[in-house]
């Protein structure tokens, strides 16, 4: 309740700061301001934490609707804070620099700044970034358009300085590669730098240094690799069944892949073919339609944790079922 205390005082005072500069012109200067209103940064990133775990849960939830509007106080509230301390700070060296101070703390128009990398609080821009990425995707999930481009244009920026140094130095940028490309205001060229540094870390976290991975140069032509069949085989190794492993983190009753696949395992020809499906997932507790018909129609249905597998177990377990075919889906 202490939060929603200050909370309220904040949102009164945030509401006094526009109506200030609406009324600029008029002479009316208010009587709340921000010095009445005594907010530690721990109360504050303790509410903006608040705040991002609510619309998790809304998100979880499908509503996305509610969890924008978390997400944009969330954004709003953290960068009013942040702005007014700088510009707090910045008063008592006003007589030396004179505005300079205030300059550095908002916008050109008095507007609380978006960026904050380059002052004292510089470790609130990945959380504030982070916030306007999942706010740009939540209010595409809803179709929630009226601050689309201004959102994007926001979101584009972060990319610039959202940033955590690798222990090799590379930019570590948290925009997931897929969604990097179906976001318009991210550039192709942005989109590639994002999906290279992903692959590279996830192959690190395997134990594969990039320089071990050797990709053909364009002019070389590779040998075509030919598979031939002894027709002298045993009756036995001819009828062995083939083993088809299905691999997907969306064997799940939230995600469209299961409603699509769902009877799609039960037409493949048991006399042929061994199924085995693979989920990566730590749930094991969706009981939905779709993944128990999935689970019913396979040979075999694995969960693979990874949040107590690594992916070099993933990749042993699979290996252990000696898979002829495996479809990444």
């Amino acid at each position: 309740e202490k939060y929603y205390e200050w909370k309220n005082d904040l949102d009164n005072v945030y509401h006094n700061d526009n109506e200030q500069r609406d009324n600029s012109d008029d002479g009316d200067s208010g009587s709340v301001t921000v010095e009445d209103v005594v907010v530690s940064e721990q109360e504050l990133n303790d509410l903006f934490q608040d705040r991002m775990g609510l619309s998790s849960l809304f998100i979880d939830r499908e509503n996305y609707e509610e969890a924008g509007v978390q997400l944009r106080k969330s954004i709003e509230e953290a960068t009013f804070w942040l702005t007014n301390s700088l510009q707090q700070s910045s008063s008592h060296n006003h007589d030396e620099k004179g505005n300079h101070g205030r300059a550095a703390a908002a916008t050109t128009d008095g507007r609380p700044r978006a960026d904050f990398s380059s002052t004292r609080f510089n470790h609130w821009q990945p959380q504030i970034d982070r916030a306007h990425y999942l706010l740009y995707r939540t209010n595409a999930a809803c179709c929630q358009w009226s601050t689309y481009f201004e959102d994007g244009d926001r979101l584009r920026r972060s990319l610039l300085h959202d940033v955590s140094p690798a222990s090799s130095g590379e930019v570590v940028r948290m925009l997931h590669p897929f969604d990097a490309l179906k976001f318009p205001c991210i550039s192709l060229e942005l989109a590639s730098d994002i999906a290279r540094s992903y692959a590279r870390r996830a192959l690190e976290s395997v134990g594969v240094a990039e320089g071990e991975i050797t990709s053909p140069k364009p002019n070389k032509v590779l040998p075509r690799r030919v598979v031939t069949a002894n027709r002298q085989d045993s009756q036995q190794q001819l009828q062995r069944k083939i083993r088809i492993g299905y691999i997907s983190p969306d064997f799940t009753s939230r995600h469209p892949l299961a409603f699509l696949m769902q009877h799609v395992f039960r037409h493949h020809d048991k006399s042929q073919f061994i199924t085995n499906i693979y989920s990566v997932s730590s749930s094991k507790t969706d009981d939905g339609p779709e993944v128990q018909a999935i689970r019913e129609s396979s040979d075999q249905f694995t969960y693979l944790s990874p949040s107590s597998m690594s992916p070099m177990e993933m990749y042993q377990r699979m290996m252990h079922d000696e898979l002829d075919i495996l479809v990444d889906l």
